[in-house]
């Protein structure tokens, strides 16, 4: 069909109120499906104080173990660390897409997929960083997995003077 399956944040179209996060969306068929996946949104609502992150839309499919977990932006760029990979995930694939700009920190999957547009990274200052455990790991042109100035702050910002932070924020020697 045409149709479309939205679980869309909130918008205001840049009016006076903050867009509301993607929902999440679990299909689980039995066969081919009749609609093209391109039709299934779970976007991040638009606002003027701020953007709503990305939600994810699962798809179950036969033979299939652990499903696909697919987080699209449809175009629509989420704010930094505003969608969040949940610790553990497990899937047969992992698919970040248009303009998500992700966060993770241990995923497990088949196969991690990174298509145009699309960022994942780890929380700032993590002790645990980004683990990934993947049999198959895709990054295509003008996607990107970066950390770069994600870790621990380094010396002469305010309040350190010279010394820089380690582990659990303490300042270093």
């Amino acid at each position: 069909g045409a149709g479309v399956i939205s679980a869309s944040g909130g918008t205001q179209n840049n009016g006076n109120h903050t867009g509301g996060g993607g929902g999440r969306i679990a299909i689980r068929h039995g066969g081919a499906l009749a609609f093209p996946l391109a039709n299934v949104r779970a976007t991040g609502g638009d606002g003027f104080y701020g953007d709503g992150g990305h939600g994810s839309v699962f798809v179950l499919a036969p033979g299939q173990a652990n499903g696909d977990v697919i987080y699209d932006g449809h175009g629509f760029i989420s704010p930094v660390d505003s969608v969040v990979i949940p610790d553990t995930i497990t899937a047969d694939n992992l698919i970040l897409r248009d303009g998500v700009r992700a966060v993770g920190r241990q995923i497990t999957v088949d196969t991690l997929r990174l298509e145009a547009g699309a960022s994942l990274t780890h929380a700032p200052q993590s002790v645990f960083g980004l683990e990934i455990e993947a049999r198959r790991l895709v990054v295509e042109d003008g996607a990107a997995i970066d950390v770069t100035g994600r870790g621990y702050l380094g010396g002469n910002r305010s309040g350190f003077g010279e010394t820089a932070q380690t582990l659990n924020f303490t300042p270093g020697s």
